[in-house]
C-alpha cells in the first residue's frame, strides 16, 4: 500500500446522516400507527357508538322557546297599556292621543297644577309654552317653557303623575309646524311671552269660560280662539 492509500483510508469523509446519529442509541422501530388503532378500539370496544346524537336534549328545548327579547317586549307592552289606564282616571290620556287632532302639540300655552308632595303637598301652577311632547306610554312627558323675572325658566312634567292635579289648555298652537320648538331658546324673540302671563290672570280672575272658550271639564281642556300669541316663524322654521 503506498503512503498516498494510506492517508486516504484514515482521513475518509462521514456522511451527514452517520454524523447525526453518532454516540445515539438507536431506538427499535415503532409498531405501525394501523396496528395502533386496532389495538385502541378493540379495548374500548362496545364504550363508544358507531354514529354521534343528531341533536341533545338542551338544543331542542332552546329552539322550542320564543326569544328572550320578544318576550320582554310583549311583556313591556301589556304592562305599559295597564299602567296608562290605571292613572287615566280623569281621561288626560286625550290630552294627547295621537289619534286626536285636537291633542297638545308642540307651541300651545298649557298650565299645569301639580302637588309639591303627596302626603303635605301645596298645589303650584306653571304655565309656558310646550317646546316638546314625549309620547312614551306611561312615560309620557310635556316640556313647558316661559320666563319668570327676564330669565329662561323650564319644566318638564310626567303626565301620568298622581301629583299633577290639573292641565289646561290656553292657547292651541296656531304657529309653529314643528314637533320640538328647541329652537325658541337661541330665538326667544318669536315669542310675545308677556301674552302667557296675560291669559293665567284672565283664566285666574274668570270662574267660567271667557268667550272664544268651549271648556271640557273631566279632562281640563281649554280651547281658545283668539289673540294671536306669536310672532311669525321664519319661514325655513315653518316646516316639520
Amino acid at each position: 500500500m503506498t503512503l498516498c492509500n494510506m492517508f486516504r483510508s484514515f482521513y475518509r469523509p462521514v456522511s451527514s446522516a452517520a454524523a447525526t446519529t453518532a454516540g445515539r442509541t438507536t431506538r427499535p422501530a415503532s409498531a405501525p400507527i394501523t396496528a395502533r388503532l386496532s389495538a385502541v378500539s378493540v379495548s374500548v370496544s362496545g364504550s363508544i357508538p358507531n354514529t354521534l346524537p343528531t341533536s341533545s336534549p338542551t338544543s331542542s328545548l332552546l329552539s322550542s322557546r320564543p326569544r328572550p327579547a320578544a318576550m320582554s317586549t310583549l311583556v313591556r307592552i301589556q304592562q305599559d297599556q295597564a299602567n296608562v289606564a290605571h292613572y287615566n282616571t280623569d281621561g288626560r290620556a286625550a290630552l294627547f292621543d295621537k289619534a286626536n287632532k285636537n291633542r297638545i302639540r308642540a307651541g300651545a300655552i298649557v298650565q299645569i297644577t301639580s302637588l309639591t308632595s303627596m302626603t303635605k303637598g301645596k298645589p303650584v301652577t306653571f304655565a309656558g309654552v310646550v317646546i316638546s311632547v314625549r309620547h312614551k306610554g306611561i312615560d309620557t312627558s310635556v316640556t313647558l317653557r316661559n320666563y319668570v323675572l327676564k330669565t329662561g325658566v323650564e319644566q318638564t312634567y310626567k303626565v301620568y303623575s298622581p301629583m299633577i292635579t290639573a292641565i289646561k289648555v290656553l292657547k292651541p298652537n296656531a304657529s309653529f309646524n314643528r314637533n320640538k320648538l328647541y329652537f325658541l331658546r337661541e330665538n326667544p324673540q318669536l315669542v310675545k311671552w308677556g301674552v302667557v302671563d296675560e291669559l293665567v290672570k284672565t283664566e285666574a280672575h274668570c270662574s267660567t269660560p271667557l268667550n272664544g272658550y268651549s271648556y271640557i271639564y273631566k279632562t281640563g281642556v281649554h280651547a281658545h280662539v283668539g289673540v294671536s300669541v306669536f310672532e311669525p316663524p321664519p319661514r325655513h322654521m315653518r316646516h316639520m
